[in-house]
């Protein structure tokens, strides 16, 4: 084991500075659209974003944190990479958020990682290719296209089912996929409300499946409040539901970015020969992480709540919930599979899904490219910046 550094003491914190940074860069992710249709105060949207970041970072495995610091050879991480990995993003993350533009906080740290790492060996060599293109280019093109189609058939469902429908198949198939939806969503609710801290507290581990019961019975009492009731009239009922699925947005940003430092401050602590290769993130790093995401998040990121939530597409709260509720699956299930995808194109993915159906015209699609056009550069962006970096703060 070596002795502390001064550099590994400066790396970690601006890891944490980029988790700051994350955090109110990718605010709206989480809330905007819980602002823009009034479901929630931006204070009281803030408050409940910060919290549930910082819950979505403790609980989860950290498999995420283990993809990011594996996604090159731990034998040639330095302090000095590192530091430049971070910097990169850092910098790509200030430049999109002055000018209010939803870009990838990942990918912008993705972008940093490869980048200084090829400046540092002069070579290709060390960024593991394959994980790269399995873990976050393929997940970079589908998760998008997966949160727009998702969210498209979610919308139409939902507005078929409060309409009341114009047929007995067409109700009997909208009710059934509404009643299908609602029941997988408290199920879900259930478990973490109450399977999760049995099995944390008490170690009394009780599977999904039996809140399932529970969860249709929630779903069946709902459902007559809002068939056939046109969408003016459920605003109030979805307002609540919007509420929730807002919570549940800020639990996934806070499990799936949370741990993208985790993995970056790994992989220093790897370097420095304070971990073996291949460790996990301590536990003294996934509460720092999960702490600083939650504070940058409560800090706000005001311009591109802006952007997400209101001049994107013009919401109702019923939309919100399924643009919120669409996003928040798919940032889940790439944190199971330890994917470190971005939240922003999963929300802005959703939200466009959820304009579509209304009108194709109801999505700005002008703005619509600028944001694509940001994705698009923000890895080969950050990688540039990173490896300028590295050769300047290279011994």
């Amino acid at each position: 084991m070596h002795d502390v550094s001064w550099m590994l003491v400066a790396v970690v914190l601006v890891a944490l500075l980029f988790d700051y940074t994350n955090g109110f860069h990718d605010a709206a992710n989480a809330i905007a659209t819980s602002i823009g249709t009034r479901a929630l105060t931006p204070t009281v949207a803030l408050a409940m974003a910060a919290v549930l970041n910082v819950v979505g970072g403790l609980i989860y495995e950290t498999k995420v944190a283990k993809t990011v610091s594996d996604l090159i050879d731990q034998g040639v991480s330095s302090n000095t990479l590192v530091m430049a990995a971070l910097i990169g993003a850092i910098a790509w993350n200030l430049l999109t958020w002055w000018f209010g533009i939803p870009s990838s906080s990942s990918h912008a740290l993705t972008g940093g990682l490869v980048g200084a790492t090829m400046a540092a060996t002069m070579g290709l060599g060390a960024v593991k290719w394959d994980k790269l293109m399995a873990k976050v280019v393929i997940p970079t093109v589908a998760s998008p296209l997966i949160g727009f189609l998702l969210a498209a058939l979610v919308t139409t469902v939902l507005y078929r089912v409060v309409h009341g429908g114009t047929g007995p198949i067409e109700k009997f198939l909208t009710r059934l996929l509404a009643f299908a939806l609602l029941t997988t969503f408290f199920t879900f609710l259930l478990d973490l409300l109450v399977g999760k801290p049995l099995d944390a507290l008490a170690h009394v581990k009780v599977g999904a499946s039996w809140f399932a019961l529970p969860g249709a019975a929630i779903a069946a009492w709902f459902m007559p409040k809002v068939i056939g009731k046109g969408p003016a009239e459920v605003n109030g009922h979805f307002r609540g539901l919007q509420t929730i699925s807002a919570g549940y947005m800020a639990l996934e940003h806070g499990h799936n970015d949370a741990q993208k430092t985790m993995g970056i401050i790994t992989l220093a602590l790897i370097g420095a020969g304070h971990l073996e290769k291949g460790a996990h993130a301590p536990l003294w790093v996934k509460v720092a992480c999960a702490l600083v995401i939650g504070l940058g998040t409560f800090s706000g990121g005001k311009r591109i709540i802006k952007t997400m939530g209101m001049k994107l597409v013009k919401l109702e709260p019923i939309d919100g919930y399924a643009a919120e509720t669409v996003a928040g699956s798919v940032i889940s299930l790439a944190g199971f599979l330890g994917m470190p995808i971005s939240t922003t194109h999963a929300i802005t993915a959703a939200i466009t899904g959820v304009g579509a159906t209304k009108r194709f015209s109801a999505v700005r699609w002008g703005l619509t490219a600028q944001i694509m056009y940001a994705w698009i550069l923000t890895l080969p962006a950050a990688g540039l910046i990173a490896a300028g970096s590295y050769f300047l703060l290279k011994p």
